[in-house]
């Protein structure tokens, strides 16, 4: 039994890791993909190969190369490539999720729109909209040339000078459509300023406006040098371009498997695409409540398993003491008839037993085996499951 109940739950576990999201650190898996050939940790992770290249190159881990294996295969001991440092947009810790949940089809709605009119002019703007575009119009750009938002309770747009009034437009028609849709708008603070959400079907949902910012190597100049000679620390390594570009985003949707943003391209501009937009605010919403929904029975079947190991553990407990009892009653028996061999042959020895005292102490050692010996009948009790109750006082 004790066998069944280790073998079982190490089993549960394993297909808790096969089959369910977790989470791993940069350095975990860096160990893992070193160790272990991609092909064989995929099928660990219950996920594909490539699947788990991106997460490497999210991570900024670097694989074995191809003869890697082979060359450990034949005794050699090929060069480790060493974890680099962490750059900026690198992910320190994923949560790995199994092709199942990956692949699971995703709920089907009903497109309300894919065009939604787009106006030239900011006429009769959302409220959220005009305390922005205060705050915009006075606001002085950082370093990177977006502009401080001086006031809080404004929405999360993060532009330069140059696409204010496209920006405040965008953000207008997507307010002013939810509200039509019957979808609640609003700001909820945060740790700096607000962040903007809009509640569907019961699921609040993160939004942002933001400007594509390319980033490129600064090249110093003579009047840098000048500048910075007595604080090199402080020469700027990047300089920022304004491409002009937006990029809307839903914030709060990872690993839901639906579309976070939604950038202008070459051709096409998001101005275009905010029907689409405003329907993936309803997809993200329905994957919420799948997830809420899946969640939900994991919780539940993790309640079960997490039942049936203590019933295991319990049962295993009574058993040990019906084992214990009895290798002590046992014990006592043998012991109870050593005491009445020794008293057998002291009782042949008539020249002792004619003394009192001697018959006395032979006396009292029957009265001792006899109470050392479990078959003699003394309100004698079997263990029962009520002789462990007390230990779930404590869970």
């Amino acid at each position: 039994m004790v066998e069944f109940f280790v073998n079982d739950v190490e089993k549960s576990e394993k297909e808790d890791r096969m089959s369910k999201p977790i989470w791993i650190s940069r350095e975990e898996l860096y160990e893992n993909v070193w160790s272990t050939p991609m092909m064989q940790l995929a099928k660990e992770f219950n996920m594909s190969d490539v699947g788990l290249d991106k997460v490497c190159k999210k991570m900024e881990i670097p694989r074995p190369g191809r003869g890697y294996w082979r060359k450990i295969e034949t005794g050699q001991k090929p060069k480790l490539k060493k974890l680099p440092a962490l750059t900026k947009n690198g992910q320190s810790r994923v949560q790995i999720w199994p092709e199942k949940y990956r692949n699971e089809s995703l709920p089907k709605i009903d497109k309300q729109t894919t065009n939604i009119d787009f106006m030239s002019a900011l006429v009769d703007p959302h409220p959220l909209v005009e305390a922005t575009q205060n705050t915009l119009l006075n606001g002085k750009p950082d370093e990177k040339g977006i502009i401080k938002k001086c006031a809080k309770r404004v929405l999360q747009i993060n532009v330069t000078h140059g696409t204010v009034d496209r920006a405040l437009l965008i953000m207008d028609t997507i307010l002013k459509e939810a509200e039509k849709r019957g979808y609640f708008v609003a700001l909820e603070k945060q740790d700096e300023g607000c962040k903007t959400t809009i509640t569907v079907e019961g699921y609040t949902i993160e939004i942002s406006l933001s400007e594509i910012i390319r980033a490129v190597k600064h090249e110093s100049t003579e009047a840098d040098e000048e500048k910075y000679r007595s604080r090199p620390w402080l020469m700027p390594r990047y300089d920022y371009i304004a491409t002009g570009k937006l990029s809307l985003r839903i914030e709060n949707a990872e690993y839901l498997g639906v579309r976070q943003k939604w950038n202008d391209a070459k051709v096409q501009r998001i101005d275009n695409y905010l029907g689409d937009f405003l329907d993936g605010l309803v997809l993200t919403a329905k994957a919420k409540e799948q997830r809420r929904i899946r969640e939900e029975q994991e919780q539940r079947e993790r309640e079960h398993q997490a039942m049936l190991r203590k019933v295991r553990e319990r049962e295993k407990r009574i058993e040990d003491k019906k084992i214990a009892k009895i290798e002590d009653e046992a014990e006592r028996w043998h012991r109870a008839e050593k005491i009445r061999d020794y008293i057998a042959a002291m009782s042949q020895r008539a020249d002792m037993m004619a003394d009192l005292q001697i018959k006395a102490w032979v006396e009292w050692c029957g009265l001792y085996a006899d109470h050392l010996d479990p078959l003699i009948f003394k309100n004698y009790e079997l263990v029962a499951e009520d002789d462990v109750s007390w230990e779930n006082r404590w869970w």
